[in-house]
């Protein structure tokens, strides 16, 4: 029983931990994904660690870094994210002065990204049948958008006096304008006439909401499969 309320102790003590966790991320202006990966990393690191989190040190994120690498199999991009989540939570929620100056970081590696033909993005486009969603795949394509970009994208975003699209909060939380081809205001306005989107251009099921990334690239998979890319 002893036991039992030693661990219910450290458990609600973690959570109160998440929670400033939470706000510190909110305070430092990250993106919602990355809150989402930075919490992710650090509930996956406190299931790994055989002891209260409180008391980790520099030994223990070293032996972690290699977990993932070698036990997990994890890429040095995913775990060099894992590395700085967790410094993050302990210089600012546990407040440990952790010497951080000569721990090895996985080298950063940056391959040459995959990029489509003019013709397999028309077959991909024109593969496509459903309005909203050949809509969304136009405006990722032609605007040079990122997914989630398109999905937080609101019907007043859209100038098609000056043909632009507006990007607020993207990547670096930085806001933006983008060009607004001529065929893609013509997607959007058939798309327009048929779904009349009030707030968000895209919503989801709920309209309160926007569209998921999970479900524009659901889309794009399908149209990918459909057009034979």
């Amino acid at each position: 029983p002893n036991n039992s309320i030693n661990l219910n102790f450290i458990n609600n003590e973690f959570e109160i931990c998440v929670e400033s966790f939470e706000q510190l991320l909110a305070l430092k202006g990250y993106s919602n994904s990355t809150k989402k990966a930075y919490r992710a990393h650090i509930n996956r690191f406190k299931k790994y660690l055989k002891k209260d989190i409180n008391e980790i040190n520099i030994d223990d994120i070293k032996k972690y870094m290699y977990y993932l690498i070698n036990t997990e199999d994890n890429s040095n991009s995913y775990t060099t994210q894992a590395y700085s989540a967790i410094k993050l939570y302990c210089t600012y929620i546990l407040n440990k002065n952790i010497e951080y100056e000569n721990f090895p970081r996985p080298k950063t590696i940056k391959p040459l990204p995959k990029v489509l033909s003019e013709e397999d993005v028309t077959k991909i486009l024109n593969s496509v049948t459903n309005q909203k969603h050949r809509t969304i795949l136009y405006v990722v394509y032609s605007s040079g958008l990122r997914v989630s970009e398109v999905v937080s994208l609101k019907v007043s975003d859209i100038d098609s006096n000056r043909m632009t699209i507006f990007i607020k909060d993207g990547k670096g939380n930085k806001d933006r304008y983008t060009i607004l081809a001529q065929e893609t205001l013509n997607e959007l306005r058939r798309y327009y006439q048929l779904y009349r989107p009030k707030n968000w251009l895209f919503p989801g099921v709920d309209e309160t909401e926007h569209l998921s990334v999970r479900s524009v690239q659901k889309v794009f998979k399908k149209a990918c499969a459909k057009a034979r890319i």
